[in-house]
This record gives structure tokens, sequence and C-alpha cells, in this order.
């Protein structure tokens, strides 16, 4: 059981220690890509790469850091890639957050956060067309991805911060019966949006979390397309990737975390028929002759039995980190969950691994039935594979919080691609995706 008191210290802690990150990159990386390889004209030896080098850069917006690699021939190109990028997270950062968090520099001067106020607006080309993609999701999802949960959203997100009390069925009641009712009235000739209710008094507040930062993710995309990049990896905030192709033409590995705490065993690390396992987990990688496992350890020594990190090493290439918490060895990269390769496809995954508490072995956290106005607890992440980083991005939010039964029968009528989590296993898995 974790206590209260830990909980605040800890939400306290990440939140000054986002806001010193997000400072230090904003003015230390801004408009600025770096050379990966430090001037090497190839990407990893392949005669294929031509004389593509790897390029990385990194930008706060929209709550998150956002990291942007690309191959690219020059650094003046792979700068002006990152610009394009950047500018278009950042025109949606200023219009698309409702202010209600400006300890993170939420502005309740953003679009959104007047149109929350005002209740009808004439609002830009932008905010209008993300708020009827919005609509549009809650509709392709029956409601399971719901725009208007605003004020129901920041009673648990409060209570998650230890900053307010857990919200009673009697407000759960209420503000899921006005999400569910609220509706936007939209004018197409002057962009004047109206938040209406013809059946609760009150009309509720919008949220475009569950759907802002995809829906700027697949903006990204097609900036790509429209400038002909080819080979990059943009990744907004982990839960949130895409990925194009590499020169070499070998694809982008992608692995899920566990979402809850780590795997408590110490590591076993041994060579099975010319590979690579770990905690009995194949990692698919090959191993070379004479290839064996060594380990070093920071400052305190690992093997005098204080905290600190294991470093694994294999074949001089690849490195799997424990850390020792307590006494006891933790997997810290979570290695092996779910392994799966991919190009010229976006990723998207929702789970509380990053907003959640834990009060007497149950899980509460952001991700919230408009139904039932609780935090859903089915499955510990939901990620899935497509082309349309904005529809991933509601959609994953709706699979997360649908019932079980209700989610695999969408999976299945959808034909989606899509993976299931829960306590560090697969629990499922579509067809054309191999863990």
């Amino acid at each position: 059981m974790v206590h209260v008191i830990d909980i605040k210290v800890v939400s306290i802690i990440k939140k000054i220690l986002y806001l010193c990150l997000t400072l230090l990159l904003s003015f230390a990386l801004a408009s600025c890509m770096y050379d990966i390889n430090g001037g090497n004209s190839n990407t990893n030896g392949n005669d294929n790469s031509g004389d593509y080098k790897p390029y990385s850069g990194y930008f706060s917006s929209m709550g998150t850091v956002i990291s942007l690699s690309v191959y690219s021939q020059s650094q003046t190109e792979a700068n002006n890639i990152y610009n394009g990028v950047k500018a278009i997270y950042d025109k949606y950062d200023a219009i698309s957050d409702d202010g209600y968090d400006s300890f993170f520099g939420q502005s309740y001067d953003s679009e959104l956060a007047k149109l929350n106020r005002d209740r009808s607006m004439i609002v830009s080309d932008e905010l209008y067309n993300l708020l009827k993609f919005a609509v549009y999701m809650q509709d392709e999802t029956d409601g399971y991805f719901n725009p208007f949960m605003g004020e129901l959203n920041h009673e648990w997100k409060d209570y998650i911060n230890m900053v307010g009390s857990m919200p009673s069925e009697v407000e759960r009641n209420f503000y899921t019966t006005i999400a569910r009712n609220t509706y936007l009235d939209f004018n197409d000739e002057t962009n004047l949006v109206t938040i209406k209710n013809d059946v609760t008094e009150n009309s509720a507040l919008i949220d475009l979390g569950g759907v802002a930062k995809g829906y700027v993710t697949n903006l990204a995309y097609e900036y790509f397309k429209a400038n002909n990049v080819k080979y990059y990896l943009l990744n907004a905030g982990s839960s949130n990737l895409l990925m194009g192709e590499k020169p070499d033409a070998s694809l982008y590995e992608i692995a899920l975390a566990y979402v809850y705490g780590y795997p408590n065993s110490e590591p076993t690390i041994e060579i099975k028929d010319g590979y690579w396992y770990i905690d009995g987990r194949n990692l698919d990688i090959v191993a070379s002759a004479g290839a064996s496992s060594s380990y070093g350890s920071t400052t305190p020594d690992s093997k005098s039995g204080k905290d600190g990190d294991l470093y694994f090493l294999f074949n001089d290439s690849v490195t799997a980190v424990y850390i020792k918490e307590n006494g006891k060895w933790r997997n810290k990269l979570n290695l092996g969950i779910v392994n799966f390769s991919t190009k010229n496809e976006a990723v998207v995954t929702s789970s509380p691994a990053e907003q959640h508490l834990e009060v007497n072995g149950t899980y509460y956290h952001h991700l919230v039935s408009p139904f039932t106005g609780l935090p859903v607890n089915n499955v510990d992440s939901v990620t899935v594979l497509g082309t349309d980083s904005g529809y991933l991005d509601a959609l994953s939010t709706a699979l997360f919080v649908m019932p079980e039964d209700v989610r695999d029968a969408y999976i299945d009528e959808q034909d989606l691609k899509v993976i299931l989590t829960k306590n560090g296993q697969v629990v499922k898995e579509t067809a054309g995706l191999e863990a």
C-alpha cells in the first residue's frame, strides 16, 4: 500500500522535475537538431544508407516532451524539418488546452479555455476542425470517447494529485449525465461554436486531452508527406509514436513497458539456440560467437547490496538496465513485454502509467468511463496501430474504458490492430502482430 503523503510528495516532485526538464530543453535545444553520430556520414555502416545522417532534437509542447529524429543529408535540412514540426505543435498547444492546470503552463487565454467560459464563440479554423473531429470520434465510439468530460476529469486528476477528494457517486452521476447530453452546434459559415445541452440545466466543459495530441501528430505526418520527408521517428510523449522509414530499410523496434511497477525477481541472462534471453524472454538478439554478458554498476556499488543500477551488456551493442530498490532487482527498461517492428505507421498507447494513484490495492487514474464516472481497470494498456494518430488517440481511450465484451466486439468489427496488456502480460493481440 502506498501512503498518501508519499503520493503527494511524488506528485509535486514529478511536476517540478517536468518543469525543470522542459525549461532546460526549451532553452538548450530550441530550433536545433544534433548529429547523433557526431559527423559520421553513415547511419550504421550499411552502404545502402547513402549520405543520410541521423539528427535528433527535442521541444516541450502540449504538456509533454516531443522528440524528433530524422535521417537527413544536411543539418540545415534537419533543422527546417524540426522547426516545421515544432510550429505545428506550438500552434495547437496555444489553442487546445482548457487552462485547467496552469502549473504546467496551460493558458486560461487559449481559445478552448475561452470557449468553455463563454459557451459560444467564433473560433479559428484549427480549433473548429479539431472540435468537429472530436465530436466525430464520440459518434464513432458510441460515446466511449467523450470530449465533454472536463469537470469529472478535473475532479479525478485533483484526487490523483492529492489536492482533492475522490468524486462521490452523486458527483459522478451528475457530471456523466451532463457530459452524455452536451453537444456542439457548429456554424460552418462563421466558425461559431456553441456548447449546448437540451436535457440538463448545465452544459459540460470540453476536454480534448484524449484526442488533441494524436490529432496534431497526424498533422505532423501530413507535413512529412507534403515535404517529402521519408526517414523519421516522432515520439510525442511515448504515448504517440509516428514512424517513417530508415535509409537502410530496417524496421523500427517497439517495446511496450509495464504500466504498474516492475518484475521483482533478479534477472537471469542466458543464450539459447543462438539468441539472448533475459528472464526467459527471447530478445531476438543474435549471440555472436563467443558472446557473453558482463555488468558494471553505478555508485553505490550494486554488488554491495546497496541500491543502484546494474547494467548487462550484450554483444557490445544492447544494454539492459536493472535498478535495485529496497534490496530487490527491478527491470528498469522493462524489456520484453511486447516487442514488434514496424514502419510507416502510427502507434498510440493509452495507459495510466504516468497518472495514477494506488489506494488499498485499487488503481485510480484519469481514464474514466463516461457512463460510470469511474476509472476503468479491465486492462493496464491499450496499444493501437494504424495510419491516423488522431483517430488512434481517441480510439485507444475509448477501448480502454469499454466493458470487455463491448471492446472485443468493437475490435473485431473494425478489424483493428491492437495489443492489450494486464499485469505485465499480453491478454489480447490481433492478427498480424507478434509479441
